[in-house]
């Protein structure tokens, strides 16, 4: 093992950091290891909250760098190895874990999944957070005071995109347990709830819309289908994995959006829910 920790330079309370945070969290993995650096401004380059530490790699954040002389082999520049893209990210850190190497805390079990229908699973809900991550760039875009266009009607539709997945996922969680989930309830967290809860936590606590809650009746679906807009069992699953440790929002560690940033994402045009079954918190 190396004595020189991997970097990982994010701007902790956007999303895609977020996921690699609850990740961190959830597999005990210290700063000795891998050690978080935080940036002013995801978009500048070399702006970081600590001095004496290595400027930020050009890219969108997260960004893992890692010291070439770890083992690593890939796209590097100046002495590290640069993995781009939170699901990258996360998969490469627990391959280390499940291997138990370069010190890295072996793995009580995969987060991707034991078995090849386990992984198919897995990843199919990892693809389903993604797609509602993705369409909620369009939805804020759209509706709210962070996007750079106002046309509600355009919200309202890639909404219905966003719902869509949702959708999706409440069916075939129809069985499953949430309560396991719960800290101390013996249950396996995967990759797919780490992506999904980030993805409910982030539209809740720094959009103000709660997206477990639906209208309970029945509405008109992006292809024009009536859907029952209800989600008992997502309701579950983010009360269940909320209650773990590596959900809580930590302030002193940048989880929580500045005040500043969060009154303009908590502002939505007028229109933009209406009849998208989005329920503002």
């Amino acid at each position: 093992m190396s004595n020189v920790p991997w970097l990982l330079y994010t701007y902790a309370w956007m999303p895609y950091p977020r996921r690699i945070s609850i990740y961190l969290r959830e597999k005990n993995i210290p700063e000795s290891l891998i050690r978080i650096i935080d940036c002013w401004d995801p978009a500048t380059e070399g702006m970081l909250r600590e001095e004496n530490l290595p400027a930020k790699p050009a890219g969108s954040l997260p960004i893992l760098a890692i010291p070439n002389h770890g083992g690593a082999e890939g796209h590097s520049d100046k002495g590290y190895t640069y993995i781009r893209q939170s699901v990258a990210i996360i998969k490469y850190i627990d391959e280390h874990c499940d291997q138990g190497i370069l010190g890295f805390p072996k793995s009580e079990y995969s987060m991707a999944g034991e078995s090849a229908i386990e992984r198919a699973r897995i990843t199919e809900i990892c693809a389903l957070a993604d797609d509602c991550l993705t369409g909620w760039n369009s939805v804020r875009t759209f509706g709210s005071a962070a996007g750079a266009l106002e046309d509600p009607a355009a919200s309202r539709q890639m909404m219905k995109w966003v719902k869509r997945s949702l959708q999706t996922i409440e069916q075939w969680w129809n069985d499953r347990d949430m309560q396991i989930l719960r800290i101390g309830g013996g249950g396996q967290v995967n990759l797919g709830d780490i992506l999904l809860f980030q993805f409910l936590q982030f539209t809740k606590e720094d959009y103000g819309v709660d997206m477990t809650k639906g209208t309970k009746t029945v509405v008109k679906d992006a292809y024009d289908r009536e859907v029952l807009d209800d989600y008992p069992k997502l309701a579950e699953f983010y009360e269940a994995f909320g209650s773990r440790d590596s959900a809580m929002l930590d302030g002193d560690r940048g989880d929580v959006a500045p005040e500043s940033v969060s009154k303009v994402m908590k502002t939505w045009w007028e229109g933009s829910l209406a009849e998208s079954g989005a329920l503002p918190v």
